[in-house]
């Protein structure tokens, strides 16, 4: 015969706790292989109520996702976990509910970090980029999305690249990941980190099209070469890419520069090495490149200190000097002083945008 818990129970009791029993078993069965009852209703239950409503309701919906995704969690089933979490993101984002799928989708990535899974191909392509896209379809159905519409999108792709540092193979993170928070910094425009991710994405052509393609950095300044905000944010890049000691992109970034511009070659060339009053930035740039080419330091010390043009380049621009004494020590073996060497291992770590730019 049976046993039950309770000697007294009648049959019918025990007929109906076996049964109870017998249904417990089956949902916890379910939910191992992220079938059960909450999970195959999710879908079907957040679309219920968007359709009623985006105010308390798409607190509501946020709350059902975020509870179901809990259980997962708890129960050691991450990837169901993570399967149902970027389903409900990408419902919320459809619903153009950006803050709160913002909400969830950071939650998911602390969840990533919490439990320590390690990054692959497949999870960048299904959950990270997936949402990423989610979002450009999102803000694209806007008719103007607003600067927080945007910041909401770059928070999620920080988050995801300090994921990528913290627990995947590449240092500084997941190249796809970095392009994506470079479009979508330029999207908001945010140059400085658009160039910063575009370089760790070893992407040069597009930071250079997109540095020529943001109307209010093409400005035209003053001066025989009519240094533009755009030149300033090239500079930024090609020492990046430099410090990073990646000649090639380098190379690259200031080629389909030039090609993009519209100026006049001499016009861009003109003036640096006389000058002692106007900067020259495309100059600087070329010029620094076939210095560290030829490996000579001499050239390098006028460069970047011993002309008129490259000091004044220099102090106008405080932020570069860091990749500047990076590039002195790769290319030049110029030692820095304790102090700069740690200032210049903490910005080339950085993964945000650059301060103290001169526009």
């Amino acid at each position: 015969a049976p046993s039950f818990p309770f000697p007294s129970m009648s049959s019918a009791a025990a007929r109906r706790y076996a049964r109870q029993k017998k249904a417990r078993a089956s949902s916890a069965s379910a939910a191992d292989a992220g079938e059960g009852p909450d999970t195959a209703n999710l879908a079907s239950r957040m679309a219920a109520l968007l359709a009623s409503g985006t105010g308390p309701e798409a607190y509501e919906a946020l709350q059902l996702a975020a509870s179901v995704v809990r259980r997962h969690a708890k129960a050691g089933d991450v990837p169901s976990a993570l399967s149902v979490g970027t389903a409900a993101v990408l419902r919320l984002l459809s619903y153009g509910l950006i803050p709160t799928a913002t909400q969830l989708a950071r939650d998911l990535l602390a969840l990533l970090i919490d439990y320590h899974v390690p990054v692959t191909d497949a999870l960048v392509s299904s959950v990270l980029l997936s949402i990423h896209a989610g979002y450009v379809a999102a803000l694209s159905a806007l008719p103007s999305p607003s600067d927080e519409d945007h910041d909401h999108h770059v928070a999620f792709l920080r988050d995801a690249v300090r994921y990528t540092d913290l627990l995947g193979s590449v240092r500084h993170g997941d190249p796809r990941v970095h392009a994506a928070l470079s479009r979508a910094a330029f999207d908001g425009g945010r140059w400085q980190e658009g160039v910063t991710h575009g370089v760790y994405a070893e992407e040069p052509q597009e930071v250079a099209r997109r540095l020529q393609k943001d109307v209010g950095l093409r400005e035209e300044g003053e001066g025989p070469a009519g240094d533009r905000p755009a030149d300033v944010a090239l500079t930024v890049a090609v020492t990046m890419f430099l410090a990073l000691e990646n000649m090639r992109d380098a190379t690259q970034c200031v080629r389909t520069y030039l090609e993009e511009d519209d100026r006049p070659t001499n016009k861009l060339t003109s003036s640096f090495l006389t000058s002692k009053s106007n900067t020259n930035y495309v100059t600087f740039c070329t010029s620094l490149i076939s210095i560290c080419e030829t490996e000579n330091k001499q050239w390098f010390h006028w460069l970047t200190g011993g002309s008129q043009c490259g000091k004044k380049l220099m102090d106008q621009n405080k932020g570069l000097v860091p990749y500047i004494t990076k590039i002195g020590k790769v290319y030049f073996n110029v030692q820095p002083p304790p102090t700069m060497m740690s200032m210049m291992e903490n910005m080339m770590g950085m993964m945000g945008g650059m301060g103290g730019m001169g526009m």
